[in-house]
């Protein structure tokens, strides 16, 4: 009985209806306008404009690279309800983008703003929206336990202020290699015959401490709207573990605070949705993420992108090495070998353009001693980690 149920069962599943799915390739628009950006009141800000293209026109093209641009004879303008107007100056850049900078240094923040690009014959534009005016965040938070570092932010607004909030970050922070070697290859000779080194007293640019850059990968989102108080108690934005290098000597952190309007903070929530589900069935399609500006002569065009107009704040802080929990490497990783005579016929070991080759830099020579002390490069030179030179100038260590 069981095998002929089984038996009625594949029947029914192959004579069951399939249909072709087809894409509406027809309601796809040749390209399709995306603005990214803010009007940022107070000073100086930017907002670009590219286009979105359906992957078949890159596929019909001959050269199989074809580029949709915005034209380089557009004109964006940000206008004020009190008559005033702001335009923006294009920036040279990508052929795939254009980017305006605006002065928004002396706007009144009690007035409306809208933003219009123009290309030929199209007008694209907001609506007047007020200003989403940002509280200056209270305090930055540092908190940690037996393993990360964690990083917070606290703070009370207004009546004023906004109730929704975006902030990113930009961290700075100064780190070391491994090891401080006590020589330096010197490449102005023959290495390929004799070991010639630089002591590291003499040498101009060392390349022990280092610093280095990174910035957030997207923007955190909270919302008080449904608090009693404008309040923000405590919200942890980053965490850093405490053998990472990025807190071995000192670490800066500056946080960009945005009120932002309630139709931005839910534009916002639903871009993000859309990149952390990765494109699943669930994840939001783009005419759901339309935003805020329109065709005028065409309203229902598919343009993405939301721009705000807002304010910004400014808040940095400080973390020293006291929370760093970085271990140095294990000296036995270095590897002994002769100091090489070419003049020796006996000589053994590699000359020190073959270790240099091999990825290797002299990090010990005991005085009066035959041996040389190798230890791989990127264990004695800091910028093999992403790092560079450029201390910034208000940058409170002495290191060089």
């Amino acid at each position: 009985m069981k095998k002929i149920l089984i038996y009625i069962a594949c029947a029914l599943v192959a004579l069951s209806c399939v249909y072709p799915f087809d894409i509406e390739t027809d309601q796809v628009p040749e390209k399709a306008f995306v603005f990214d950006g803010d009007i940022i009141l107070g000073g100086w800000c930017m907002i670009s404009v590219s286009c979105m293209t359906p992957f078949s026109n890159y596929s019909d093209s001959e050269d199989g690279d074809k580029v949709v641009a915005p034209g380089r004879d557009g004109k964006m303008t940000i206008y004020c309800s009190s008559g005033e107007y702001y335009p923006g100056f294009q920036l040279q850049g990508g052929v795939d983008k254009i980017t305006y900078q605006f002065d928004l240094a002396e706007t009144p923040l009690d007035k409306q703003y809208r933003l219009v690009y123009e290309e030929g014959d199209a007008v694209y534009s907001t609506q007047w929206m007020d200003v989403s005016i940002a509280p200056t965040p209270d305090e930055i938070t540092v908190e940690t336990d037996d393993d990360y570092v964690y990083i917070g932010l606290k703070l009370k607004g207004s009546s004023q202020s906004s109730r929704y909030y975006r902030w990113n970050y930009e961290e700075t922070y100064e780190y070391h290699a491994d090891f401080m070697p006590d020589y330096y290859l010197n490449f102005d000779v023959d290495l390929d015959r004799r070991l010639s080194y630089v002591e590291r007293e003499v040498l101009v640019d060392p390349k022990y401490y280092c610093w280095a850059k990174s910035s957030s990968r997207e923007s955190t989102l909270v919302s008080t709207e449904n608090l009693s108080e404008n309040t923000i108690a405590k919200q942890v934005f980053r965490t850093i573990s405490r053998t990472s290098k990025r807190i071995m000597e000192m670490y800066r952190i500056d946080v960009r605070m945005k009120g932002i309007s309630r139709d931005g903070y839910f534009f916002h929530k639903t871009l993000q949705a859309n990149s952390n589900t990765g494109g699943s069935l669930f994840a939001p399609t783009p005419s759901e993420m339309r935003g805020n500006v329109v065709c005028e002569a065409n309203p229902s065009e598919l343009v993405l992108g939301y721009v705000d107009v807002i304010t910004e704040s400014l808040v940095s802080t400080y973390i020293d090495g006291r929370y760093s929990k970085w271990r140095r490497p294990d000296e036995q990783l270095f590897l002994p070998d002769f100091n090489f005579n070419p003049d020796d016929p006996e000589a053994e070991g590699f000359t020190p353009l073959q270790w240099y080759n091999m990825g290797y830099s002299p990090a010990i020579i005991p005085p009066d001693s035959e041996r040389v002390y190798w230890a791989q490069v990127r264990c004695v030179d800091c910028t093999l980690e992403g790092g560079n030179k450029n201390k910034p100038a208000d940058w409170p260590t002495t290191h060089e």
